[in-house]
């Protein structure tokens, strides 16, 4: 792995964090809390988790 490699798995992480950040502000507050049946009971769960 060199520098390029590391760059680019951080410009994907910046990328799909704010890809996922963004769809969830747009869910209201009872979507965000429904239950889900994953191990951290909803989105709001996993993305305290996360």
């Amino acid at each position: 792995m060199n520098i390029s490699d590391i760059q680019l798995l951080y410009d994907y992480n910046y990328w799909a964090t704010h890809l996922i950040l963004g769809k969830a502000a747009e869910l209201s507050p009872e979507q965000l809390n429904e239950p889900t049946g994953f191990p951290w009971s909803s989105l709001h769960g996993t993305l305290v988790h996360t």
